[in-house]
């Protein structure tokens, strides 16, 4: 979609977001991470309003949206795009790089094969925007030297030679360039977060696929290729202009010998054993992450005391604090599912509808929500306190103000719940009228004292597809008008009326 000044959406966000360094690469990696989703669903002749790429795609879009929304990273004046002019805009540069029609195999063309752009390993996805943004004089300064910082890959191969004697002396199991770029860093808990998001799906990975393989004849051919694969995917991760990862990360990540490290848990896995009558499929792999996480604390413990306390912090926040026991015993039936397969998606053929998963509205925040249902009415769920011997409690449990039993003015009036807590009128209106997890709840014991109020995407959230959420997934009360009814007291005599 073009403006009257010929300036495409996405270089009109582009200047827009001028000056704005982080909110600029936000929206960019926000853009280039939808293109495939754009692809396939032209690929595919998916034209249905609320097709499974196409929710993939909102899913990714409202996310960063709702991160303009009182942030300061983002500029004041910015109007975030609406996802249909977004996703017509992408469809222009598709057509503009590749034609007017899109098969399947494009897919890989855009997002798994490297290309060497001002000498660095990037996707024709990044490639394409970037074009598209150098044709701006104001932004095409920004866009190379944005570029020109990157780093790049530095390939020192290992032996197996070398890896034991790095065992010998640092510990048998450590990953020796794990520990080289965790020992390089200027260690933070974010700095150790990113080395471990990075590592554990190379580890899983690969003896996922060792698991997958084992019986075939042609293995060691395969391995080579998926290999190949993981190598092109580091270098474009390092090379990222993009990356939500730190480039003082990356440019430590730039010297990992991909294959040397792929390696080294190759030797892991024959040190285990592969053979199902030894140990069951899911204790195999089991085995292989606990050695790699008792690596992981080998190399902290080296380090600093800080490091190891970011280590532990990283796997409680993922559930993972079994593992660092170094005498814990498999977890019958433990699967990596909930890990990323950096292979899956090149091996698993063409992705079909019925993959992509629905979207998880608990994932968005409640800004993105109205009610859908009728106001709750404050005189069905309390009762009013006319005498200042029946006060519990002197304050609000919500505004923290005094309550006062001498007061007219409905908002104020001072109300007590079946808990035995006590709130203003208007507090309490407020609260149960809201649709967050807790509205339903009195704020001092959490007790649930009315039902959820329903609620749906607003309408600039759901612009873009003709059919609304489906309302089952969604708290919901009845959708029937409450009746009118007065406010009483504990006695049931009516204190004050709608009139």
């Amino acid at each position: 979609m073009m403006s009257s000044n010929g300036h495409s959406l996405l270089q009109r966000c582009a200047l827009a977001l001028s000056g704005r360094h982080e909110a600029t690469v936000k929206f960019l990696d926000m853009y280039c991470a939808i293109l495939p989703y754009r692809l396939l669903e032209e690929a595919n002749g998916h034209h249905l309003p609320l097709s499974s790429t196409k929710r993939e795609a909102f899913l990714i879009w409202s996310k960063v949206s709702l991160l303009s929304i009182n942030n300061d990273v983002w500029p004041g004046r910015f109007r975030f795009p609406p996802f249909e002019e977004l996703w017509e805009d992408q469809l222009r540069l598709l057509k503009a790089h590749r034609g007017e029609t899109f098969k399947e195999e494009d897919y890989e063309w855009l997002c798994l094969e490297e290309e060497t752009y001002f000498g660095l390993a990037c996707r024709r996805a990044d490639i394409m925007v970037f074009e598209e943004l150098r044709k701006l004089p104001s932004i095409s300064t920004w866009v190379t030297e944005l570029i020109a910082k990157q780093p790049k890959c530095i390939h020192t191969p290992t032996t197996i030679m070398g890896l034991v004697e790095f065992r010998s002396r640092w510990g048998q199991n450590v990953l020796p360039d794990m520990h080289r770029v965790i020992n390089r860093l200027d260690i933070d808990q974010n700095a150790i977060d990113n080395v471990i998001e990075y590592f554990t799906p190379l580890v899983l990975t690969t003896g996922n696929y060792i698991q997958r393989h084992l019986e075939d004849f042609f293995l060691q051919g395969k391995l080579d290729v998926a290999i190949a694969t993981l190598v092109r995917q580091h270098r474009i991760a390092v090379s990222n202009p993009l990356s939500p990862i730190p480039i003082a990360v990356r440019q430590q990540l730039a010297h990992v010998d991909l294959p040397g490290t792929i390696q080294a848990i190759l030797v892991d896995i024959a040190q285990i054993g592969t053979h199902p009558e030894e140990y069951p499929v899911f204790e195999i792999i089991w085995r292989l992450f606990h050695k790699f996480v008792q690596g992981l604390l080998q190399t902290a413990s080296l380090h600093s005391e800080a490091c190891m306390t970011f280590v532990k912090t990283n796997l409680e926040s993922n559930e993972l604090k079994d593992f660092v026991d170094p005498s814990a015993l498999p977890v019958p039936g433990w699967t990596s599912n909930d890990f990323i397969d950096l292979l899956e998606e090149f091996y698993d053929g063409d992705d079909d509808e019925d993959e992509f998963e629905q979207i998880n509205y608990d994932d968005l925040p409640d800004v993105c929500f109205k009610p859908a249902s009728p106001e709750l009415r404050v005189e069905n769920i309390a009762k009013a306190v006319y005498m200042a011997s029946d006060l519990p409690e002197p304050d609000c449990s919500i505004c923290r103000d005094s309550l006062d039993v001498s007061v007219t003015t409905r908002a104020d009036v001072p109300l007590i719940l079946q808990c035995g807590h006590c709130l203003h009128y208007g507090c309490l209106h407020t609260l149960i009228n809201g649709i967050s997890d807790f509205s339903n709840r009195c704020p001092n014991c959490r007790k649930e004292i009315a039902p959820r109020r329903a609620k749906r995407l607003k309408d600039e959230f759901l612009s873009s597809f003709s059919s609304t959420p489906d309302p089952g997934n969604m708290a919901s009360v009845s959708g029937r008008e409450d009746e009118g009814s007065d406010l009483q007291d504990k006695d049931g005599d009516v204190v004050m009326t709608d009139d």
